[in-house]
């Protein structure tokens, strides 16, 4: 596919001269490190070839075998900063996330969340949120979450691509292949990678992944709920792997559009079309 070739050509060009030439201030990812942007680089086409998986279903893993320059820490995410804010207080966090995240004990629930701001409903404090599909009007914030201040504030992250991310898709690929204790080792990575990106600590991590129901016990299920949790902040690519793998389980929105048929395909815009 032409994603590929434009990435290899980017790769190419990174390494002209030695790597001599570099953009230093005016990259406003990785200020100027053409090393960090060939990691960044392979790390997406690892993901493009899982992506793919249904239809290429060794690509990722061939790929893999290469033993590309990919991300080792979150010194290698991909991250921008916008300074600019919508200033917009309707969009309410799914129900299906929270209620998931609070059966876990998630620590990451406060640094993800905002609680209830008002009290008008007797719920201020609390972590809800509110029904897929079901337009319940909450213009005082007394009845759902927001996006918390890690995500949501003038200086928040704007992650497109991180090490976290790398080491979910490498237990993908380790998980189908049987390599099982490899799968471990990414997985477990990858949720301590999101921990030390969110501000929380080693035993944070530790005592998580302690817990049965967070333990890596083989299963891809396991894999892709934790990796749908991680990736809070790109819901576009929880959707593409729920299309993959049909995890995590989810249902149709109560109120929708397409007969109770969770899309798997977003329509192509009518200037597409007509091209």
């Amino acid at each position: 596919p032409k994603l590929f070739v434009l990435i290899d050509k980017g790769i190419a060009e990174i390494k002209k001269n030695g790597g001599s030439i570099k953009p230093e201030a005016d990259d406003l990812i990785f200020n100027g490190d053409l090393v960090k942007w060939e990691k960044f680089a392979n790390a997406l086409k690892l993901r493009l070839y899982n992506h793919l998986s249904q239809v290429q279903p060794n690509a990722a893993a061939n790929f893999l075998n290469t033993n590309p320059l990919l991300p080792v820490g979150n010194a290698d995410n991909a991250v921008h900063q916008f300074d600019e804010l919508s200033g917009r207080k309707d969009n309410a966090i799914a129900k299906t996330l929270i209620d998931k995240m609070v059966s876990l004990s998630d620590p990451r629930i406060p640094i993800f969340f905002f609680p209830v701001k008002n009290d008008g409903a007797g719920l201020q404090g609390k972590y809800l949120g509110n029904e897929a599909g079901i337009d319940n009007d909450d213009a005082g914030e007394n009845n759902f979450s927001r996006t918390g201040a890690f995500y949501a504030s003038i200086n928040s992250p704007v992650v497109l691509l991180s090490n976290s991310e790398v080491n979910f898709i490498k237990a993908e690929i380790q998980q189908k292949a049987g390599n099982l204790v490899a799968a471990k080792l990414s997985y477990d990575s990858a949720i301590s990678n999101d921990f030390e990106f969110l501000g929380l600590t080693v035993a944070n991590a530790t005592t998580y992944l302690s817990q049965p129901q967070i333990t890596f016990d083989n299963s891809l299920s396991r894999i892709m709920n934790q990796k749908w949790i991680t990736m809070f902040q790109a819901p576009y690519e929880g959707w593409v792997d729920w299309r993959r793998t049909g995890f995590p389980v989810l249902v149709p929105a109560k109120e929708n559009r397409t007969n109770g048929i969770i899309p798997l395909r977003i329509p192509y815009p009518q200037l597409e079309i007509n091209l």
